[in-house]
């Protein structure tokens, strides 16, 4: 029957007759099958695990394995026999990092050797070291995550997975593993960055209205050797990056330095990310190059420029940021460097005329000419024109702006002076008490306010008549 054994003898016969022959116990069975290709276990940059496995034996016992393996640069075979017939891996060990070794194989039974098998190729090379993650960036929709490659392990990268969590702990379910289920796969190994859409990988608003946690990250690489051990998980707020905000304010300043406020805009305070900070940069007065200070206390929204040059002017901007990236550069605020003008002295009386005369004659254009004197410092910055203020009352004069002023006259005017038609004050009469105050203006902005005069809009005294009335020898009235 078939796959019994059997004994026979065998004689060698010649002309001195039949030999002594021999007994040779065989079984009438095929030779295995062909077996299945070698599929690679595991490996590193000098060894190769694979996988053997018996084929159909045709009821004959199993004795072994005979193992080939090329020279890495498909030359030469070189043979293993294996006699432990338990065994199913191989080891092939002393082999060159990074070289794409053939291996291929043979079952051996009692009756016989099989077909060989497929040849299949592995590459000397463990699996790639894990890349280092971080974010370049971040927009209206998503993340721009980004890696730096680690080793390849001896065999190039063919692609790399991107995995992605919301809790850390689930990928996206269970613990992360090599078999875990990737969010992208990259198919160009050169390619070390990924977009991540946070509205349809993880169903999160940027601006945080449906989600305001952390995202977590792992990227692997992927060769010839298998799915590489995943990066540190990456942490990540998926927000948009502050939006520009305003450009910084003047607070105050002197001759060689400048305050200034700043802060974010209110449309920020929707994204969820944390404010870590502003960059303060300003140019060199002669509009190059811009030096930058770094505000990590967020809290603190003024900020004292100092070492500057009187008399120039400076560009100066600002920067929000926030854990998730920085906003825009705000526009420049122009300064002129110094401290305000000193306050003028109060306005007084120079002049009038064409005003009412006691016996009631009507005038209409009632003239007044005022002054005022300029004693002490202009701040560093040289003066370019008065800021003169006037109204009916001292509440309307006070409640002026630095710009709402009624006239604007040169600095050149020495003494300086200014006219005005009283009639143009508000009030009933031509002749009327007006509120007067005055302040210089430099490149830093208009100076400090003088006192507040109040002078009457009338024709000063008629010059009194001199009569002699009486003497006598030692005097006269």
């Amino acid at each position: 029957p078939r796959a019994s054994y059997y004994w026979l003898r065998i004689h060698g016969v010649n002309a001195a007759g039949v030999g002594a022959g021999g007994v040779l116990k065989t079984k009438c069975s095929d030779a295995p099958d062909k077996p299945d290709s070698p599929t690679r276990v595991t490996s590193t940059s000098n060894s190769i695990t694979i996988n053997i496995r018996p084929s159909n034996l045709h009821d004959a016992y199993l004795t072994g394995f005979q193992v080939y393996v090329d020279d890495g640069a498909g030359g030469p075979w070189s043979v293993d026999n294996i006699l432990d017939t338990t065994q199913r891996t191989f080891t092939k060990y002393g082999l060159s990092p990074g070289l794409p070794y053939r291996f291929k194989y043979q079952v051996v039974s009692e009756v016989g050797m099989s077909p060989l098998s497929d040849i299949l190729t592995h590459y000397a090379a463990a699996t790639p070291d894990p890349p280092i993650v971080y974010v370049t960036g971040t927009n209206s929709d998503g993340i721009f995550l980004a890696w730096t490659p680690g080793f390849h392990g001896g065999s190039p990268v063919t692609e790399w997975r991107v995995y992605g969590s919301k809790t850390g702990l689930g990928w996206p379910t269970d613990t992360w593993t090599t078999t875990a289920s990737a969010m992208y796969v990259v198919s160009d190994p050169t390619l070390y960055s990924q977009f991540i859409d946070c509205r349809t990988a993880f169903d999160v608003d940027v601006r945080g209205t449906v989600y305001d946690g952390y995202l977590y990250f792992k990227v692997a690489g992927v060769n010839a050797a298998g799915t590489g051990q995943g990066s540190d998980s990456f942490r990540f707020r998926c927000s948009a990056p502050p939006v520009q905000p305003d450009p910084p304010k003047k607070v105050s300043g002197t001759p060689s330095s400048i305050t200034i406020s700043y802060g974010p805009k209110p449309e920020d305070a929707t994204s969820g990310a944390i404010y870590t900070g502003y960059k303060i940069l300003f140019d060199d007065g002669y509009s190059g190059e811009y030096s930058e200070v770094l505000i990590t206390q967020t809290s603190q929204t003024e900020y004292t420029i100092g070492g500057l040059v009187a008399g120039l002017q400076y560009q100066i901007r600002v920067k929000v940021l926030s854990e998730v990236g920085e906003s825009p550069l705000s526009d420049p605020l122009l300064v002129t460097i110094g401290a305000e003008a000193d306050p003028p002295s109060a306005v007084h009386y120079v002049s009038s005329d064409n005003c009412p005369e006691a016996d009631g004659t009507t005038v209409v254009d009632c003239e007044l000419t005022v002054g005022w004197d300029f004693p002490g410092s202009n701040g560093g910055s040289s003066i370019d024109s008065w800021h003169l203020y006037y109204a009916g009352t001292y509440a309307d004069l006070i409640a002026k702006a630095p710009d709402d002023q009624d006239q604007t006259l040169s600095s050149s005017m020495s003494p300086p002076a200014a006219t005005l038609l009283c009639r143009d004050v508000a009030g009933a009469d031509t002749q009327k008490d007006i509120y007067f105050r005055v302040a210089a203006v430099t490149r830093v902005g208009v100076g400090r306010y003088s006192p507040v005069s109040k002078i009457f809009c009338a024709n000063r005294p008629d010059a009194p008549v001199v009569t002699d009335k009486d003497g006598n020898e030692h005097s006269f009235t």
